[in-house]
């Protein structure tokens, strides 16, 4: 079997970095016959990844509570990638 190199590089990406990575990878394992069945379904990432957006934008100009709420979406998305 051939091994695959993955990056990880997305862990120290910003927010909107990683939100954008999730979505292109969401956007490329739809469909895509060749992986078989992903860990975490497309339709699940995308799930995290709408909480990930919502929190986003609640936690712009919030306070304490809304960015840990953010960061706790965040590890939920970069878990789940």
């Amino acid at each position: 079997m051939k091994k695959i190199r993955t990056s990880r590089d997305y862990n120290q990406a910003s927010d909107l970095g990683v939100y954008k990575f999730g979505s292109k990878s969401v956007e490329m394992l739809t469909g895509n016959e060749n992986l078989g069945k992903p860990p975490e379904s497309p339709a699940d990432l995308t799930i995290k990844l709408t909480t990930f957006k919502d929190t986003m934008t609640a936690a712009d100009g919030g306070g304490t509570f809304l960015t840990a709420e953010k960061d706790a979406a965040r590890g939920v998305v970069l878990t789940a990638l």
